[in-house]
């Protein structure tokens, strides 16, 4: 985990619950994989409720920290990259600009669909 993501967990998460909660995370997701989590399993482990890991999981994905795919019991999850990043930093930063690339292209796609109606 890279220096500046410590930080900002360290000046943004206020919520003891949501910290136990991504404390809980990396040996369950990655930066790659989309993978359910079964957030009542985690909160028997945690001795929380479902509904507060929930929100913990919410307040994480509105945080940056957290990818999510789907939506009601479909849900996916991810770590996002700067979180969860293994490697030379510099390979970091290229794989940043591939997504970035490749979701404006996806938008760009996107909008010449709509136009093309």
């Amino acid at each position: 985990m890279f220096d500046e993501t410590m930080e900002l967990l360290a000046k943004t998460i206020t919520n003891g619950a949501t910290l136990r909660v991504l404390l809980m995370l990396p040996p369950r997701l990655d930066n790659i994989t989309w993978r359910e989590l079964g957030q009542q399993a985690l909160a028997d482990e945690l001795g929380l409720s479902r509904r507060v890991v929930g929100q913990a999981l919410a307040d994480l994905h509105q945080l940056g920290i957290l990818d999510r795919k789907g939506q009601g019991p479909m849900l996916r999850w991810r770590l996002t990259p700067r979180l969860s990043w293994r490697g030379r930093a510099e390979k970091y930063r290229q794989a940043v600009r591939e997504r970035a690339s490749a979701a404006s292209a996806a938008k760009r796609l996107k909008e010449r669909r709509l136009q093309a109606r």
